[in-house]
């Protein structure tokens, strides 16, 4: 893994989808990880040692607000994206998610962009942050 490549975690309990989630930020350049639960994640994040720049994450998921928290003790500009059914879903505030997006239905090349544009906005937000603060 590259210092300067950005790594996202991808936490959710359908492996279908982190994978093919995964696959698709891989190809795109960007350091995937995928969880099926938190324990997961913790292990994950504690044997690899490093600290994501995005968790994309199911907030129906047992002890995510918690995690998050966690996260952001030692991830400061950590940027959150909730996984949803319906993007018009509202997110708990506490996992302070920045976007939202939903399951594709299908490993379609549509579904595809729509992640990698959702996931690139994000990232961009948070680089410019950075500049501006320098």
């Amino acid at each position: 893994m590259d210092s300067s490549q950005q790594i996202v975690l991808i936490l959710d309990d359908d492996l279908g989808f982190v994978f093919w989630l995964g696959h698709a930020l891989d190809e795109s350049g960007l350091a995937a990880f995928p969880a099926r639960s938190t324990p997961d994640a913790k292990v994950l994040l504690r044997e690899l040692k490093f600290n994501p720049d995005l968790l994309i994450v199911n907030p129906a998921l047992p002890g995510t607000a918690e995690f998050i928290d966690e996260l952001r003790r030692s991830a400061v500009r950590l940027k959150v994206i909730a996984i949803t059914q319906d993007v018009r879903q509202r997110v708990e505030p506490r996992l302070g998610a920045v976007a939202t997006g939903p399951k594709p239905r299908g490993p379609d090349e549509t579904s595809k962009s729509e992640w990698l544009r959702l996931i690139q906005s994000v990232l961009m937000r948070n680089a410019n942050a950075g500049r501006m603060r320098n």
